[in-house]
Parts: C-alpha cells; structure tokens; sequence
C-alpha cells in the first residue's frame, strides 16, 4: 500500500488517544494536533490521506478549519471524517452530504469509528 497518512485535530486528549489506538491497529501513520492552525501548517509540508477533525476547537471552529484547507488543497475536500458531540445538521450535514467527507458523532464505538476511517483508506 502507498503511504497514507492521517492529521487528527481535537484537543481532547482521551479522545485523541482513542483515535490513535485505533490508528495503530489499522497500521497507519498519524499526527495529532490539538489546534486547527498547527495541523494547517503541517499540511503545507505534507501529504495526507484524512484529516479527522473535531468540529469544535479551541483556535478556529472546525468547518472554517475545513474551509481553509479545501481553499488552499482542493484535493481533501473529500478527505475529511468530522466528530462531534452535537448530532450532523446544517452546514456541517451539506458538507458531508455534498462530499464524500464522514461524519461520526462523540461518543462513538470502536468498531464504527474504525469502519469509518477504512472507507478512506485506499485498497
């Protein structure tokens, strides 16, 4: 498999942790941040795969953190796996339902959050 490499963005440290977990058990690289403006930069010197931001961080609101990246690197507009504790509604909904970005709502189980990082993950 080529490399692919995922950016997780959430200031959440437990669920971070989770998310890495379940990172290492598929066998992909990651790299955390905890603030949209950090993740931003690094994706200027790297290629990723997925991004899997949470919706509410404490620099930037992760839908403006969503359109900042697809403004600069149109080619992620559908790499995106969004998680929040609030239900999938408004601009949030037509992002995912208008890309091919996910969604999975806090708190989730393992299994499906693992489900919904493979659909990313070429074959």
């Amino acid at each position: 498999m080529a490399e692919f490499n995922v950016v997780v963005v959430d200031d959440e440290e437990v669920v971070v942790e989770l998310i890495q977990e379940i990172l290492e058990l598929l066998n992909v690289d990651y790299y955390a941040f905890a603030r949209a403006a950090e993740a931003f930069r690094f994706l200027e010197k790297r290629k990723v795969g997925l991004i899997i931001s949470d919706v509410n961080l404490p620099d930037m609101n992760g839908l403006h953190f969503y359109q900042k990246v697809v403004n600069s690197f149109p080619e992620l507009a559908g790499k995106f796996l969004f998680i929040s504790g609030l239900p999938l509604q408004g601009e949030l909904k037509a992002i995912v339902d208008t890309t091919r970005s996910g969604f999975i709502q806090k708190p989730f189980n393992i299994p499906d959050f693992r489900s919904a990082v493979q659909k990313f993950i070429p074959r």
